[in-house]
């Protein structure tokens, strides 16, 4: 029978494969390649959000988003479900939430960031969380309090661009983000 030699893997081959994978861990792991990083998403009109706190037979439509709009329209033609009759629609904003109880008034809150950066609505660096910050691409829990910090010891941001004072935000950082944050 012959004789097989084993394949050599050389040192250099190694150090390369090893350069590859540091090179891409580090953009995969701070969100470069988000799937939204590079696509600005078109503006929204604005949602907000119905949930069900109940088990499924008491309100079987919802959990629901759905643009305010539609949901001032709904109200003014007289078309809403009992169980959101006496909402004052008029004072919602876009991004608020309502979320219904069985035998209690609907509830008003906000849906999370995290759904209002997939629903294409930014978040306002003026106002948002360290939580809400964290929703975005690319912001951890580091870079969120650093931009809250800022936020407190210089007065509010004027522009999205001031984030450029934020330690660890650079100019290609406020590029991306620029589709899902605003300073108003």
């Amino acid at each position: 029978m012959p004789h097989h030699r084993g394949h050599k893997v050389s040192v250099s081959t190694l150090l390369m494969l090893l350069a590859l994978a540091c090179l891409l861990y580090y953009p995969l792991r701070r969100g470069w390649f988000h799937p939204n990083a590079r696509v600005l998403p078109q503006p929204v009109a604005g949602y907000i959000d119905i949930e069900n706190l109940e088990p499924y037979p008491f309100y079987p439509f919802y959990p629901l988003t759905v643009s305010l709009d539609e949901m001032l329209g709904r109200d003014a033609a007289g078309e809403l479900p009992p169980q959101l009759a006496g909402v004052d629609w008029s004072v919602f904003v876009p991004g608020d939430s309502v979320a219904l109880r069985k035998g209690a008034p609907p509830v008003v809150g906000r849906m999370s960031a995290l759904k209002r950066v997939a629903l294409g609505m930014r978040i306002n660096i003026n106002k948002a969380s360290r939580d809400e910050l964290q929703a975005l691409p690319g912001v951890g829990p580091v870079t969120a309090a650093r931009i809250v910090q800022l936020r407190e010891s210089a007065g509010t941001f004027k522009s999205i661009y001031d984030l450029d004072g934020v330690e660890g935000i650079g100019e290609k950082k406020i590029e991306m983000l620029r589709a899902y944050i605003t300073a108003d």
